[in-house]
């Protein structure tokens, strides 16, 4: 049971370096703003609820970027000539990682905004 359990660590792993490799670069992208939205929590010294919400609200984009592309991967293996069931299943995928992105935001406007304001007035 142990080496079943661990072995589903190893495919998932597989799974995480072949989003690296795939011709779809959104992963990369949302990984590298994921890295500097760290940086600047770092930077501004977030308090332990904003870095959760942070650390959160980056997961969400990260996971639905993944479960997205999975959607995609399968739809394909069925059928890649044109189909609308496979369409709205790819269109509806998309728009969960859209819309996480967009929350996602929202909480980093939230978050970040006021310190950023501070800052800029300390600097007058």
């Amino acid at each position: 049971m142990i080496k079943k359990h661990l072995k589903s660590y190893k495919h998932a792993k597989e799974g995480f370096f072949e989003l690296l490799t795939i011709e779809n670069h959104n992963f990369i992208v949302e990984l590298v703003i994921t890295a500097v939205v760290l940086i600047l929590a770092l930077v501004f010294n977030l308090n332990s609820t904003e870095w959760i919400f942070v650390i959160f609200s980056c997961g969400f984009v990260l996971t639905t970027e993944i479960i997205n592309t999975a959607i995609e991967a399968a739809c394909d293996a069925i059928d890649t000539k044109p189909n609308a069931q496979i369409k709205l299943a790819k269109d509806v995928a998309a728009s969960a990682v859209v819309m996480s992105a967009v929350t996602t935001l929202i909480v980093g406007l939230m978050i970040f905004t006021p310190k950023v304001i501070i800052l800029i007035s300390s600097v007058r």
